[in-house]
């Protein structure tokens, strides 16, 4: 095969891994705070009994900027 040929083709597959894997990557992290609920920041949730206010200084922490 003619080597322009292979790195055409190469770059083709090249862009649609990257698409492929831009599509169906990892889940991101959900940085938003509080809870969908419409909960109020004392209000306790979960099996540990963490509340509303925990939730949103642990997602604060996540944040990278």
């Amino acid at each position: 095969m003619d080597p322009r040929c292979l790195t055409i083709a190469g770059l083709v597959l090249d862009i649609v891994g990257v698409a492929v894997v831009w599509f169906f990557g990892w889940h991101q992290p959900q940085l938003e705070t509080g809870v969908s609920l419409g909960l109020e920041d004392g209000t306790p949730f979960g099996a540990d009994g963490e509340t509303v206010a925990d939730h949103n200084r642990k997602v604060e922490r996540r944040r990278v900027w």
